[in-house]
């Protein structure tokens, strides 16, 4: 976006891998990546569930169980870390996430301190997590993960996909999101359509409005 021309330009460059629903920062002149969904299995499935059912239910309804009834990592989400840069329009590569890849994940940065939280680890299912990397002299530097806390003493938590986070004061927050409540539950209970017969909904606290953390 041209700021004083008050206009968007394409830049004549193409992503290296499929970045939709990735999460980005700002590090100098370079635009760094994390996550996004893998291109090939995201559009087929479209492809497959509008088109090639030629809209009969009973096909819509099989190829959603075939495409949700898979594990995490038969998703194939980016694990890559890429930096663009605005100036010379080259991309590189950074390094590979050594966590799952994830889709949606709220990022807020503090210094050279990136923290990404949530987001999906497959269609369904929310992260429980929240990882940080150290980006310094161009070089990631993972650290171990932390775990988000409980909802409550008697509701587990489900991560949030979609949420906004920021440090204030050296606190790492992070808010909103969606998820589908019991997905977990069923997941660990060994099925893969995680979400399946839930309904998608903001998550909630036990009293009202959106679920925030606070992660120290």
């Amino acid at each position: 976006y041209l700021i004083k021309e008050d206009r968007w330009e394409k830049l004549p460059t193409r992503t290296p891998v499929g970045l939709l629903a990735s999460s980005a920062t700002v590090s100098k002149d370079e635009v760094i990546f994390f996550g996004g969904v893998n291109q090939q299995i995201f559009s087929g499935y479209f492809l497959d569930y509008f088109v090639h059912s030629g809209g009969e239910k009973e096909k819509q309804d099989a190829v959603a169980q075939h495409y949700f009834d898979r594990k995490p990592a038969d998703y194939l989400f980016n694990r890559y870390v890429l930096a663009y840069n605005t100036s010379t329009n080259q991309w590189r590569f950074l390094g590979i996430d050594p966590n799952p890849g994830t889709v949606g994940a709220a990022l807020a940065v503090s210094g050279n301190t990136i923290t990404i939280t949530g987001g999906e680890i497959k269609p369904g299912l929310r992260s429980r997590e929240s990882k940080t990397v150290i980006l310094k002299d161009g070089k990631l530097e993972w650290k171990a993960q932390q775990t988000l806390p409980s909802v409550s003493a008697t509701e587990a938590q489900e991560g949030p996909a979609g949420a906004f986070a920021g440090y204030a004061q050296g606190t790492l927050l992070v808010a909103g999101g969606a998820n589908f409540p019991g997905a977990w539950k069923q997941f660990s209970a060994g099925e893969n359509f995680a979400h399946k017969e839930i309904g998608r909904a903001p998550r909630l606290n036990s009293s009202h409005g959106y679920i925030s953390y606070a992660v120290f």
